[in-house]
């Protein structure tokens, strides 16, 4: 019954989460229109169900019903076990040691550990089941929940911290960072920590992120706390309880066309971790981004999909969207830049992709994006007006003859302010005119790949915060490079 409460109450804290998304989702739609929106956009506005009235009788009657269902709860306490606190008189002990990362106390779940056949493989288990008890006690509630999504890939896999970061980010289970940092410093703490404990093993340090494996002992582990997960093989069959799954991660795509995804309507996370693993299935595609309205996380990489649903921008919860390496798809539809809630779009490796949806400035929320397409020139003021943008990586552009060369300094400006990384990769650069003069706040630059490009522009010393430059597969280039003043960036060359 503990356990049945348990799931209860996080499917319900899960609805409360949602209604206070749609209050995001409408204040940043609300946004796009005043800044961009035309007068036609504006009337049609106030016409459709984000007019404030009806929004407002929409999430009251979602409240209410949240309301009722807390309510009948209580009502039934006395079949969970529950008793009424007075709140007022009684002083609230807080037990680290039994709570869980669901918040629940329920100290059942190590006992059910314990018992498993993991560790009785394991001649020291009295000595290892309470090293590692101790070990996850010490951990806060949400950093166990980001170790448990650990489960969703399989075991032996190589792990990269941007990959992780965003599914934590997406999900909503990383601290917002401070006024001078990004999401990733608020991850790199967690990873520290699980480094710390020994969680991680094989971890490697290259400056701009972490690659690491987990043990297989520690996976297992995961696995037990990725309740709301699961990891589909075929053939799957579902069960009433699957209805509370937030989670699904494919292994591989065999079936996939017959699989119930129209069934978990409250799954948050869609992923193919495999690579070289992706949906194949138009069917499953349509059913996912039409009846999955709570998708946080939708990693779709390496599939083999010629057009992308119009649906997907009914997702407005959507955080992460992956079509990386996608070489079937030419267009995307203009309604993918609804998701104003998007904050990763990854399509780099889409080498067929001949156009670049309209509006991607109402991307507002986006802050990392990449790119691959056969264009010539990028949708350049389009991609400037991405207020949020932190990284931009343009790989694989062979087409591609200026960057950024029509922008007016101000904008340009104000964009480059808040750029933490440019990324140019495998590209014939002989004919590029690469226009960064202007680019004087860009922390790092990343040229890899690029054999044709015979010198860096000569006013790179006006980038006066230039942190980092990676310079890969360019020896003559190496052998004409001049830093002046600049021991550290020296030292790493060498």
């Amino acid at each position: 019954m503990k356990k049945l409460l348990s799931c209860w109450i996080e499917h319900v804290f899960c609805d409360a989460e949602n209604v206070l998304d749609e209050f995001e989702c409408e204040t940043l739609r609300r946004q796009v229109v005043q800044a961009h929106g035309s007068t036609t956009t504006k009337v049609a506005h106030f016409f459709s169900s984000s007019n404030p009235l009806v929004f407002h009788c929409s999430m009251t009657q979602q409240i209410k019903r949240i309301q009722k269902r807390l309510e009948k709860a209580a009502a039934d306490r006395h079949k969970f076990g529950l008793e009424s606190i007075d709140v007022d008189h009684r002083h609230v002990v807080h037990r680290r040691d039994m709570k869980t990362h669901s918040y629940v106390v329920d100290s059942d779940e190590w006992e059910f550990v314990g018992d498993n056949e993991v560790w009785n493989s394991i001649k020291s288990e009295s000595a290892i089941l309470p090293a590692l008890k101790l070990s996850f006690d010490e951990m806060s509630p949400n950093l166990r929940r980001c170790f448990g999504l650990f489960h969703l890939y399989p075991c032996g896999y190589a792990f990269n911290s941007f990959d992780i970061t965003s599914l934590w980010g997406a999900l909503g289970l990383l601290p917002s960072p401070n006024r001078n940092r990004i999401l990733k410093h608020s991850a790199n703490q967690y990873f520290c920590e699980l480094l710390s404990r020994s969680f991680l093993r094989d971890f490697v340090d290259y400056g701009i992120g972490f690659d690491f494996k987990i043990h297989d002992l520690v996976h297992d582990i995961a696995r037990y706390l990725g309740r709301d997960s699961i990891i589909v093989r075929y053939p799957f069959v579902f069960r009433p309880e699957h209805r509370y799954v937030q989670h699904l991660s494919f292994l591989e795509n065999l079936g996939i066309e017959n699989f119930p995804i129209h069934k978990f309507e409250g799954v948050r996370t869609v992923l193919f971790p495999t690579r070289g693993v992706g949906a194949n299935s138009d069917v499953f595609l349509l059913k996912c981004v039409s009846r999955c309205k709570r998708l946080r996380f939708l990693d779709l990489s390496d599939p083999m999909y010629k057009v992308l649903s119009p649906y997907i921008g009914k997702l407005k919860h959507l955080r992460y969207l992956s079509l990386e390496n996608n070489t079937n798809l030419k267009r995307l539809p203009n309604s993918l830049c609804n998701l104003l809630k998007l904050e990763v779009l990854i399509l780099s490796g889409c080498t067929e992709l001949v156009a670049l949806p309209k509006g991607l400035r109402n991307l507002i929320s986006l802050q990392h994006l990449e790119i691959t397409t056969k264009l010539r020139v990028l949708p350049e003021d389009e991609i400037a007006n991405l207020s949020s943008l932190q990284t931009l990586r343009i790989e694989s552009c062979n087409n591609v003859e200026s960057l950024f060369g029509g922008i007016k300094l101000p904008t340009l400006k104000m964009f480059f302010d808040k750029c933490d990384v440019l990324e140019l990769s495998n590209n014939d650069l002989s004919n590029l005119r690469l226009k960064i003069v202007n680019l004087i706040s860009l922390p790092r630059l990343c040229v890899t790949s690029c054999p044709n490009m015979l010198s860096l522009p000569g006013y790179i010393h006006r980038f006066t915060t230039l942190k980092g430059l990676e310079i890969d597969g360019y020896p003559e280039l190496l052998q004409h490079l001049t830093i002046d003043e600049s021991e550290e960036v020296e030292e790493e060359l060498e």
